[in-house]
């Protein structure tokens, strides 16, 4: 149940939605205004982290680029002795 109340879909929905739907898919109960601002804020917080993660991610691969060319230009200048 915590892996379907977590997910993107379940709280973009509970974001938006303003009545609960029970399992046989009828009308059960409102949702109050915390739970879909709780809901809001589970998405901003998700969406904050996976732009770090990304960002993190492309700051890394450049460093492993600029690495990369600091060896091949090492390699090239003491490698033309021989």
């Amino acid at each position: 149940m915590s892996l379907h109340t977590h997910s993107l879909r379940y709280l973009k929905t509970m974001e938006r939605a303003t009545v609960r739907v029970d399992l046989d898919g009828q009308p059960a109960d409102e949702i109050p205004p915390t739970h879909r601002s709780h809901a809001a804020e589970m998405i901003k917080e998700r969406v904050r982290k996976q732009a770090e993660q990304r960002k993190a991610q492309r700051e890394a691969e450049v460093l492993a680029r600029q690495r990369a060319e600091k060896l091949g230009q090492l390699v090239e200048k003491f490698s033309r002795g021989r």
